[in-house]
């Protein structure tokens, strides 16, 4: 199976001039652990749980913006990875989520560790998966095809 195949629903999209506190309190209100900052659709950041970490460590919670802390850049993966790749590459960058990219920098969603281990283990994800392309209007034939 490939990542391109399914990535989590739960990918919450915020604005890179929201302020750091509003965003803190979206990822505790939606669960989840990362907010991706797009332009069009392509990925310009990630903010993680360490990043708001790093922010309250420095005392700028109150006073930060989404810009100021989030990883610009990040590590991202290819539709066509493999899960066992996936998490090689989890491991060696020391990330808990993975944004998946195209090669034409169109964004797809996140991949969590959580998703890795339940692909891998056999079990099933405790959220459920979907592909993404349904909600960036992408033929899943022609990502098939392409995989």
């Amino acid at each position: 199976m490939k990542v391109g195949e399914v990535v989590g629903m739960e990918t919450i999209q915020v604005e890179a001039n929201v302020p750091l506190r509003e965003a803190a309190r979206l990822m505790t209100e939606e669960n989840v652990g990362c907010l991706i900052v797009l332009e069009r659709r392509s990925l310009v950041g990630i903010l993680t749980e360490r990043d708001v970490v790093f922010a309250v460590s420095e005392g700028n919670e109150s006073s930060g913006e989404v810009w100021e802390y989030m990883t610009t850049a990040p590590v991202t993966a290819l539709p066509e990875a493999s899960f066992a790749e996936v998490a090689t590459l989890m491991i060696e960058e020391h990330i808990r989520h993975l944004p998946v990219v195209s090669a034409s920098s169109d964004f797809w969603g996140v991949i969590s560790i959580r998703d890795v281990l339940a692909v891998l283990s056999g079990d099933e994800p405790q959220r459920e998966l979907t592909f993404v392309g349904d909600a960036l209007d992408i033929d899943p034939d022609e990502v098939a095809d392409s995989l």
